[in-house]
């Protein structure tokens, strides 16, 4: 408990689910700091993170980053709909028919398949962003190809 300028007193704390309270590795109630805040004090704390290396992830199987859906005040609606499609309702059908989620294998297994769906009704729905097309370095016309050559030879 800490006395603030304004003779109040104020508890800080850090909240977190008691499964994961033996990966707090420390936590720390700075000095007050008048600059940040009028009753507070910074938390410092740190937690303790599973990771993997590169060479371990490589069989998990990912989508590609953000396929560029374009999103409007209609697209809400449009992926809804999309949602409520037959093909939609089977397939997350399907998916909540899976056996129980156990392994580390089952949850990239469960995720993939449930990121597939969720892109599968954008795509019926939503319209993508154009490809932004490759735009070459435009060489002047006397820039021919021995010309090139020979720059590449002095570089």
């Amino acid at each position: 408990m800490l006395y603030t300028p304004n003779e109040a007193s104020t508890v800080d704390y850090v909240l977190v689910s008691e499964s994961i309270l033996n990966q707090i590795l420390y936590m720390r109630i700075c000095n007050f700091i008048p600059a940040l805040s009028n009753c507070h004090c910074l938390l410092e704390w740190s937690l303790s993170a599973k990771y993997c290396l590169k060479t371990d992830c490589d069989s998990v199987k990912t989508h590609k980053m953000s396929p560029g859906f374009i999103w409007s005040d209609d697209s809400l609606a449009l992926f809804q709909d999309a949602l409520f499609t037959a093909e939609i309702q089977q397939r997350l059908d399907e998916f909540l028919k899976l056996e129980p989620i156990d392994s580390q294998n089952a949850i990239d297994s469960a995720s993939l398949e449930l990121t597939d769906i969720i892109i599968t009704a954008a795509d019926i729905s939503l319209k993508r962003r154009k490809a932004q097309t490759g735009k070459g370095v435009k060489h002047q016309k006397w820039f021919d190809c021995n010309l090139a050559y020979l720059r590449k030879k002095t570089i």
